[in-house]
């Protein structure tokens, strides 16, 4: 799977599409009380799926 590929997945009989993504999120997490900071910055990357609405996917057709 690459970023930009497209996929289906079928959920109750609609089949719904999504763009493969990658994606990086920052966020900031409350530390265990024994470390010295209260809180650190995380960064975490990975794929995600992007829904398409069938309008979008038919005018990506088009």
């Amino acid at each position: 799977m690459y970023e930009g590929d497209l996929t289906e997945l079928e959920v109750d009989g609609e089949i719904r599409r999504f763009v493969v993504r990658i994606k990086t999120v920052v966020r900031e997490m409350v530390s265990h009380p024994s470390f010295d900071d209260a809180t650190a910055k995380v960064k975490v990357t990975g794929v995600v799926f992007e829904w398409i609405s069938s309008l979008v996917w038919m005018k990506t057709e088009c």
